[in-house]
């Protein structure tokens, strides 16, 4: 579980990460309200572990959580030296 001090800190790492392009068939813009909804659920939704221990007053907490799954592949194939 990774912490970040809001929705857009997390976007912002994820683009730094090049994991904001996912999609294939996804909208090549999104608007500006859009993503503050977005980021309002997120933040309801996923709040910081410390945030969810205070105050249900949304302007009380602060902080989201994310997790992350790291995948590890390889691929092989033979080769006619060996």
């Amino acid at each position: 579980v990774v912490g970040y001090d809001s929705p857009m800190e997390l976007v912002e790492h994820l683009r730094k990460m090049a994991e904001t392009n996912a999609g294939l068939s996804r909208r090549p813009f999104l608007s500006r309200h859009t993503a503050l909804a977005a980021s309002a659920l997120y933040s309801d939704m996923f709040p910081a572990s410390d945030a969810q221990a205070s105050s249900t007053d949304a302007n009380a907490r602060s902080g989201v959580e994310a997790t992350y799954e790291i995948l590890y592949m390889t691929g092989w194939r033979a080769h006619d030296s060996q």
